[in-house]
């Protein structure tokens, strides 16, 4: 946007865009894939549980600060 190849879309501003960038890291289905594949097998089962705990807190923290940020800006515009 700064180097003028591209603009945000009409009605779209950053705040906007920052809370839509926030629910974009809940998108936690490839990084349990990829949990599985590092962690094969019984000997890694700590290690697997702990990867899946992770990516589901990240993504709960993902979808309340998204929320948040959304229902903010747009309390704000509303107002």
């Amino acid at each position: 946007v700064r180097l003028g190849l591209t603009k945000l879309p009409d009605g779209v501003n950053w705040p906007l865009f920052a809370g839509g960038a926030c629910l974009g890291g809940i998108g936690f289905t490839m990084a349990l894939f990829v949990n599985g594949l590092a962690f094969p097998g019984a000997e890694h089962a700590a290690a697997e549980a702990a990867g899946k705990v992770g990516t589901l807190l990240g993504s709960l923290v993902s979808s309340v600060v998204g929320a948040a940020v959304l229902v903010a800006v747009l309390w704000r515009r509303r107002g």
